[in-house]
């Protein structure tokens, strides 16, 4: 189990873990964001959602990064020789909660729109490629945008839920490498009915 500790530095350790390490996350301006109590055995998905539980509402990290080296969300805070005051810079985006399901909103920020498609009937859809690609954050709030299918340049996809031939629920297709961000959204790949395991759909609501 997770334990999140109040005030200004976040613990999420677990009990018999191993060393204990504290993080310095800042935002882009150098203020500081939040402070975390790390274990060396988390992967940095786990630290990238532990600062999200600091980012103000509407808002997300999608990315931590420091000069001397490359933050992995696949590899552990000690494969990462990450210290004890060590600091991590923050990159953010709004997380289109406001116009999009919650785990969804998360999933898709910070990508770049380069085709959007949409039924034209029951059996026959259109659609345009955005070139030069536009920030989803951009994209998502038109308020021309029609409901279908919004593809991105790494090869990912959101679908709107009750559009087009069979329907079915509000869904993203993976771009590679993204499983392990998914689950820690509330998404599933499991029993979806859908036709891939690559499709995602709402497990659980996310707080």
């Amino acid at each position: 189990s997770q334990e999140i500790s109040p005030g200004p530095v976040s613990s999420m350790a677990h009990k018999g873990s191993c060393e204990v390490v504290e993080l310095n996350v800042h935002l882009l301006s150098g203020e500081l964001l939040c402070s975390l109590e790390a274990q060396s055995s988390w992967k940095g998905q786990q630290v990238l959602d532990a600062a999200n539980q600091h980012a103000n509402a509407g808002t997300m990290v999608i990315a931590l990064s420091d000069e001397a080296f490359s933050f992995n969300i696949s590899s552990t805070v000690g494969d990462m020789q990450l210290c004890s005051g060590a600091v991590l810079t923050a990159t953010m985006a709004t997380d289109l909660s406001d116009v999009m399901p919650l785990p969804f909103a998360r999933a898709v920020a910070g990508k770049l729109v380069r085709r959007m498609g949409w039924p034209t009937s029951k059996w026959t859809g259109s659609h345009v490629d955005i070139d030069p690609p536009v920030p989803v954050e951009v994209h998502m709030r038109k308020e021309d945008r029609r409901r279908g299918t919004t593809d991105f340049t790494d090869s990912s996809c959101y679908v709107d839920g009750g559009v087009g031939a069979g329907c079915g629920p509000n869904r993203y297709c993976q771009a590679d490498g993204e499983e392990e961000k998914l689950r820690s959204l509330g998404l599933t790949n499991v029993g979806t009915g859908l036709s891939s395991d690559k499709f995602w759909i709402e497990s659980a609501p996310v707080q």
